[in-house]
């Protein structure tokens, strides 16, 4: 495998794009850490295994726990494609973890049988950055101490940001957000996501996303990322539309006190 420091490096050579790094990402610090080299986003997955709300079985996520770096094996075993997995449900098994033969993927059976041991039912797949979990949280409770650790790197300066363009699940994204800023002690700050200047130019803008993906309006499996609502606001506007959230405008005079744009000269 390649180190992420040499791997987002080299992707932004020919990508300038949205990058998300995973890998290793538990906790605040390594999300940070993920910006820093280069990336956009940093994913996390096996901290949400190990949370209330999580379908996995309790002695699943109880082994995350439990483990740390050194309880996860690098095997192609299960799947035919290397991944890594906690020692414990593979001794579970009644296999060696340090001992794994490599799969030849032309004799690999998938169907298995009653007794067979599949791969995340009973061989459980983790990332190598568990040990950092040290309990099973509520979800809310695990994005609540990601906020709080990750906000040390912007002292003042963190916002969680709230949009109402019409989204699906945006209002119950926007009240959880809500929710989150009061119960770690961050301000929030409304913005609209433009993407045109005047409301009546969401069809000529849905025209150019189609040209740009060589697609064609009428096709049912054209992915709608955009709605009529994302265009340039007025003050007014926005006041209406975050009546019941005025601090979130507020913070928006702040952060914009805070930035300085001087013309260029001729």
């Amino acid at each position: 495998t390649q180190s992420p420091f040499s791997l987002v490096r080299e992707i932004r050579e020919f990508w300038d794009g949205a990058l998300v790094l995973g890998g290793s990402i538990s906790d605040g610090a390594s999300v940070r850490a993920a910006e820093v080299m280069g990336a956009d986003f940093a994913y996390i997955g096996s901290a949400f295994i190990a949370t209330a709300e999580a379908r996995a079985s309790e002695a699943y996520k109880q082994c995350i726990v439990d483990s740390n770096s050194d309880d996860i094996v690098y095997s192609s075993l299960f799947t035919g494609v290397h991944g890594n997995y906690l020692k414990a449900s593979i001794r579970a098994a009644g296999l060696d973890p340090d001992n794994l033969p490599e799969s030849d993927p032309s004799k690999m059976d998938f169907g298995g049988g009653e007794s067979a041991k599949k791969a995340w039912k009973d061989i459980w797949g983790c990332g190598q950055g568990i040990g950092a979990i040290t309990q099973v949280v509520p979800a809310a409770a695990l994005v609540a101490r990601l906020a709080r650790e990750y906000q040390q790197w912007f002292p003042q300066r963190f916002y969680l940001e709230l949009q109402r363009t019409g989204q699906p699940l945006q209002e119950e994204c926007v009240h959880a957000s809500v929710e989150l800023a009061a119960r770690v002690g961050l301000p929030v700050a409304a913005t609209n996501a433009v993407q045109f200047l005047k409301a009546d130019e969401f069809e000529a803008h849905e025209v150019r996303v189609c040209i740009q993906d060589s697609r064609i309006l009428t096709d049912p499996r054209r992915p709608r990322l955009y709605t009529p609502e994302q265009y340039f606001r007025s003050a007014e506007e926005m006041a209406d539309l975050f009546q019941d959230i005025p601090e979130a405008l507020a913070s928006t005079i702040e952060i914009a006190k805070r930035c300085a744009f001087r013309p260029r000269g001729r």
